[in-house]
């Protein structure tokens, strides 16, 4: 009997805590004013897609045929409107139901709903309300939670997407949603009124938003692989074909201007001219004519630098009336930086954001046609040091031991706390590391794959050069050393 009666309590208990449960997240801070629950939004896993614009949000195939967006019915868009209803339900480019208002006998209004499900002919009226699926350029908001700051929800295009599940998103766009690829999700809102999507297309768009209210720099950029294949382009050994300079420049939305080629050569065999054009001259036809810009990139100094003319790393950035005329493009002159091409873009032109936005999606689908044809591999060689690299680094770990030895004794003998002892050899390792930090700088060779990707800023830095290369250096953690046993 004790047990039953126990066994009841218990179960009581039990629902009484999954009723507390189930109030509790009906609050109405929680539930209102910290955050809500809306209609017409979507939320799925967001991945990489560089073929698609920077204003564009793949959308997968099922969101669009589940979300719709309301278009009243008028004499300018009527025969639109009924071409989306003999399309139908749960097909691409049609519609899902439509309301129609009716007065009834006392005076009040009421809303009828048809399912196109049910009725396939029915005959439109003006002012019916059609709600549609989602269509190629719809304004929509996306949004990345915890939403921190206004770069966190902003208007974009819908794209249709006919395979996966995901939403796709540009990589040049994910550092103001602060967003990566491994499993991040997002919310997807779709406007229902006039006001709304005007609101977006023309206060909440990516264009809109480029520049940021509180450093006054560029929040979106080339990244990674476009900015290490313009760094290519743009040195002074590529040359291009006439075939390959066309077929790249086939990615632009209008014909530019083509430059005179800067080399015309004779072919032994055929006996005809072939035309070859520089890196330079590629990005010269994604400027707009009048265009000026100057720069130093990478640490330059030219008053330090004698021979800066004839630099081997071509850091200064000259561009001319829409015309780079020398310098090798970087992150710092393409990427999330300030005062770079961007910024010049957005501030400089009318409708710089729209201008700014076509840039960045031409020269990113040029940079990475560039860099799937001709290809560029990190080998095991370039992180293997030379035999003068591994000299001076003997020297330096030889004279380091001897260092650290005498550092010990010198404890032992003052009973000095380990703390003080621990803070005084990291320092002196770090010394090492900066000192190897020099030997790799000055013995790397200036066509090593790792350094190209490190100069340019596409991914690395030096830290990762010289332990990779050099030595690993010293392992702390919060300033200390780790414990060698470990305690549960």
């Amino acid at each position: 009997m004790e047990k039953k009666v126990f066994f009841i309590i218990k179960k009581f208990i039990f629902t009484i805590k999954k009723i507390y449960k189930y109030i509790y997240k009906l609050g109405r801070l929680r539930g209102n004013l910290t955050g809500k629950r809306v209609d017409f939004c979507a939320r799925s896993v967001i991945s990489p897609d560089s073929n698609i614009d920077l204003d564009e949000i793949g959308v997968p195939l099922p969101i669009i045929l589940s979300l719709t967006i309301p278009v009243k019915v008028k004499s300018y868009n009527y025969n639109e409107m009924c071409k989306i209803i003999n399309i139908g339900y749960g097909k691409l480019g049609g519609a899902k139901y439509i309301e129609r208002k009716k007065c009834k006998n006392n005076g009040k209004w009421m809303i009828d709903k048809w399912d196109l499900r049910y009725c396939n002919d029915l005959q439109l009226q003006e002012n019916d309300v059609v709600h549609r699926y989602l269509k190629n350029g719809d304004h929509i908001i996306f949004n990345r939670q915890p939403t921190l700051h206004k770069k966190s929800m902003m208007g974009f295009k819908v794209k249709i997407m006919s395979s996966g599940l995901t939403f796709r998103l540009n990589p040049s766009i994910t550092t103001p949603f602060n967003a990566d690829y491994d499993g991040d999700e997002m919310n997807l809102h779709v406007p229902q009124t006039e006001e709304a999507r005007c609101e977006i297309s023309n206060l909440m768009h990516l264009s809109k938003q480029i520049i940021t209210s509180q450093s006054h720099k560029p929040c979106i950029g080339l990244v990674q692989d476009a900015v290490l294949a313009w760094n290519l382009i743009t040195s002074k050994e590529t040359i291009i074909t006439r075939d390959k300079f066309m077929n790249l420049l086939s990615h632009c939305k209008e014909i530019p201007k083509i430059p005179p080629p800067t080399i015309m050569k004779k072919n032994k065999e055929t006996g005809q001219m072939e035309k070859y054009w520089t890196g330079k001259q590629l990005f010269s036809c994604l400027l707009p004519d009048i265009f000026i810009f100057k720069r130093y990139v990478r640490n330059s100094n030219p008053e330090k630098d004698e021979y800066f003319d004839l630099d081997q790393t071509d850091s200064f950035i000259d561009i001319r009336d829409g015309k780079l005329i020398r310098g090798r493009l970087c992150k710092q002159t393409l990427g999330v930086t300030s005062n770079n091409i961007v910024q010049v873009l957005c501030n400089d032109y009318d409708n710089g954001g729209y201008k700014a936005i076509d840039f960045l999606n031409i020269s990113q689908r040029i940079g990475n046609s560039w860099l799937s044809e001709y290809g560029f591999s990190f080998l095991m060689s370039d992180c293997e040091p030379n035999l003068k690299m591994k000299q001076h680094m003997d020297c330096l770990f030889s004279g380091a031991n001897e260092n650290l030895k005498q550092l010990r004794e010198f404890a032992n003998e003052q009973k000095m706390p380990s703390f003080i002892t621990e803070g005084v050899i990291n320092r002196l390792l770090q010394t090492i590391r900066d000192a190897a930090y020099i030997i790799l700088k000055r013995e790397l060779k200036y066509n090593n794959t790792f350094n190209t990707m490190v100069s340019c800023g596409s991914k690395g830095n030096t830290i990762n050069q010289v332990q990779m290369i050099l030595c690993l250096g010293q392992q702390t953690c919060k300033g200390k050393w780790f414990f060698k046993k470990i305690f549960f």
